[in-house]
């Protein structure tokens, strides 16, 4: 079922190397469970400083990001997350599922209002801002180049036994689920924009 759907607008400013967005989230609980708060994965925070917990295991193998200059670490900050005209921001939370590490702010617990009930469906109003760092792991920009992602905040996914929402891993892939994305990416003129999907 297509039960995490996201309407969002985007503006990439490559002066900042910064990519600036809004919209909408809509949501379903499919499970038997009503559920009270809502999880969000903020995956380039992994990059933010030396304390998360990709950080700490890429020092284990790999080449790390640790000790990169500010200027070439990335970040996502949520500026805005609001249910029904309601702010939810005031009332989150980093938490660490996995590791317990304080410091990982790849995960973003945020009470609602009213326990979603099973079967029942919300809209979610978020806008953030993402810095996009020096090309690593996948993600990140050289020159005029940009590689972008899992860029925005993104649910978790609501299962029967609660939130599957783990921090961002070295050694981990993405899960989330299956819903439609209606995308609006605005870029420089002349901009060449790659991306999965149909385009207009």
């Amino acid at each position: 079922p297509q039960n995490a759907n996201y309407t969002l607008t985007a503006t990439l400013d490559p002066a900042t190397h910064t990519i600036t967005g809004r919209g909408q989230i809509r949501l379903r609980n499919i499970t038997s469970r009503p559920a009270a708060e809502l999880q969000f994965h903020l995956y380039w925070n992994a990059w933010r400083d030396d304390r998360s917990t990709f950080i700490r295991e890429s020092r284990l193998g790999r080449a790390s990001m640790a000790g990169r200059p500010a200027e070439d670490r990335g970040r996502i900050d949520l500026t805005a997350l609001s249910l029904g005209g309601a702010d939810l921001l005031g009332q989150s939370r980093f938490i660490a599922p996995d590791d317990g590490n304080p410091d990982d702010r790849t995960v973003l617990s945020v009470p609602v209002p009213a326990p979603v009930a099973p079967g029942a469906e919300i809209t979610i109003d978020v806008a953030w801002t993402a810095v996009v760092p020096r090309t690593y792991s996948r993600t990140g920009r050289i020159g005029s180049y940009y590689f972008v992602a899992q860029w925005f905040p993104k649910l978790g996914v609501l299962e029967e036994s609660g939130w599957n929402c783990h921090q961002f891993h070295v050694n981990t892939e993405f899960f989330s689920d299956f819903g439609v994305y209606d995308v609006t990416l605005n870029v420089p003129q002349g901009w060449t924009v790659g991306a999965t999907g149909a385009s207009t």
